[in-house]
């Protein structure tokens, strides 16, 4: 592979593929595609019909229900490749998860139940859907099921949604501070959501410095941001916001090492993003 280009032709040549362990490597290969769609909407549509064509032939095999005896690569193939149908949106699939979310939570399949709440979630613009997620959230006993509804809301699209899910990142009522780092990284890597997470983290730096500053977790925000900004703007805000901060012994290496990253996806994007854009239009 010369090019992240290249990485569509090679994933073509692989979609009667059957075995959970290659299609591991796929899925990760086919993630790193995202990153150069997002603001291109007619690429970004592309890469969703190559994903429902990617995982069809697989999703025609495994369906939504495990099979009484299956290997458990199976099962876990199948999460891989419901995952990709939802993702290119592919209506009979979001239908299903509807119904499957009506049913109740306690009743949704775990291997698959974060994923029924995220189609959910982004098919939605209620506010209401958020907050009766939210209350779940507080008085379920189940960490499992806690887990998977902190997954499923952290896909919001709807900029309310996305407000609504903020304001609770300092209620301790909500979500307990041992938990924040964790919904802080759901939410940035979330592209609807990258804007108002980092917005959020520079607003309330100070809050998070009272907090975090002696806990393991505190370097997480620079590192976990780091790992997802992806625009010149994003990453001048960055350098600005954290460079005063290298004196923290704490940051530092996580500032250092997150100035690079940045720098290495901004040259990447740069030199491969036309490229790849082009291929998947031509499909």
């Amino acid at each position: 592979i010369t090019s992240s280009a290249d990485i569509i032709a090679l994933l073509q040549t692989y979609k009667d593929e059957v075995s959970q362990n290659v299609w591991d490597i796929m899925s990760v290969a086919f993630g790193e595609l995202k990153k150069f769609v997002e603001t291109d909407e007619k690429a970004e549509r592309k890469l969703r019909e190559f994903s429902r064509k990617l995982a069809g032939p697989s999703f025609e095999k495994l369906g939504w229900e495990p099979v009484i005896g299956e290997p458990e690569s199976d099962t876990k193939l199948r999460t891989l490749i419901l995952g990709m149908m939802i993702y290119g949106e592919e209506p009979a699939v979001l239908a299903h998860a509807k119904k499957l979310f009506t049913g109740g939570l306690e009743d949704i399949d775990p291997e698959v139940r974060s994923l029924v709440i995220g189609s959910v979630v982004r098919g939605s613009s209620e506010l209401e859907l958020i907050k009766d997620l939210l209350q779940m959230y507080r008085e379920t006993a189940s960490a499992d099921i806690r887990d998977d509804i902190r997954a499923g809301l952290s896909s919001a699209k709807d900029l309310a949604q996305i407000d609504l899910l903020l304001k609770q990142f300092t209620d301790n009522e909500t979500i307990r501070q041992q938990d924040l780092a964790h919904w802080f990284v759901y939410l940035i890597r979330n592209r609807y959501a990258r804007a108002d997470t980092w917005q959020w983290m520079i607003d309330n730096w100070e809050w998070i410095d009272t907090t975090f500053s002696g806990d393991k977790s505190y370097d997480a925000f620079p590192r976990y941001a780091a790992g997802v900004l992806s625009t010149p703007e994003q990453f001048a805000s960055y350098v600005s916001f954290f460079t005063p901060k290298r004196t923290i012994p704490a940051l530092t290496r996580n500032i250092d090492l997150g100035i690079k990253e940045i720098e290495a996806r901004l040259e990447l994007l740069e030199r491969d993003g036309k490229a790849v854009r082009e291929k998947l239009k031509e499909m």
